[in-house]
């Protein structure tokens, strides 16, 4: 893949709908061009209407997981087509409506993201009553495993 090629204005809208349908990465969008990825970087921070282009692309492309996302989370239905064969042979379609439950984990990501001061998991490690686990100053500690390790207390601790 050659490292340069000559900057066309031609692929704009190309480039464009690539990154809308397919939320193509700089990578991609190189790959398609035939162009090494360095120059795409390039190609963005000479031409502003390439990296225009990228730009608008990748926005409808991430608002569009966005608000899958958002489906997900809250549940969602849809219009289908289901197909039976009777006994006789005959085709029957059947319009149908599928319902889809909503999905924990898909609103758990977005509370966390959209509102991480009240949603974001926290852990608090505490002894009984609040108190910390371990009860000793940072210095205490050190002296208590350093004591621990000693040889001689720990030749002493083996059974024989």
């Amino acid at each position: 893949m050659p490292a340069h090629s000559k900057y066309d204005p031609s692929r704009l809208e190309d480039v464009r709908r690539l990154c809308e349908l397919f939320g193509a990465t700089n990578f991609e969008i190189a790959q398609f061009l035939g162009v090494g990825e360095r120059t795409v970087y390039t190609w963005q921070t000479q031409y502003p209407e390439f990296k225009e282009a990228c730009k608008l692309g990748k926005e409808v492309s991430d608002q569009r997981v966005v608000r899958r996302l958002y489906e997900r989370s809250v549940g969602y239905s849809y219009e289908s087509e289901k197909i039976f064969m009777t006994k006789d042979g005959a085709i029957v379609r059947a319009e149908t409506v599928v319902h889809v439950p909503p999905d924990v984990k898909a609103s758990e990501l977005w509370l966390t993201n959209r509102m991480p001061e009240d949603w974001r998991v926290r852990r608090e490690f505490t002894g009984a009553d609040g108190k910390p686990l371990v009860p000793y100053d940072g210095n205490e500690l050190a002296r208590r495993i350093a004591y621990a390790l000693d040889p001689r207390v720990m030749a002493a601790a083996k059974p024989h």
